[in-house]
């Protein structure tokens, strides 16, 4: 993992502990994934194939590990940058 990475999940990490005891924030084990694979691994041939003039064929574990992180990064993100107003959290257009 590059540095920025390893910073990051440190960060969370620590954030995690003070809000749940088992010190996971989304309520899951840590090796589970909260996208499916399969539908990443779909998704990402698909995109490649209309973009690419190279055929694809695999998607390789890291490649889905780095979608994991950046989901992840974005929902922290978002709920980050969200107003602390009501109960709901609300998608915006940007």
């Amino acid at each position: 993992m590059d540095a920025e990475r390893v910073s990051w999940w440190k960060y969370f990490a620590g954030i995690a502990k003070k809000i749940l005891p088992s010190g996971n924030a989304f309520g899951r084990k840590e090796k589970e994934m909260i996208i499916k694979q399969r539908r990443a691994r779909e998704l990402a041939l698909q995109v490649a194939k209309a973009s690419r003039n190279h055929e694809f064929t695999k998607v390789s574990k890291t490649f889905l590990e780095n979608v994991e992180w950046r989901t992840r990064q974005a929902i922290s993100q978002l709920v980050s940058a969200h107003p602390s107003k009501g109960k709901t959290l609300k998608g915006y257009k940007s």
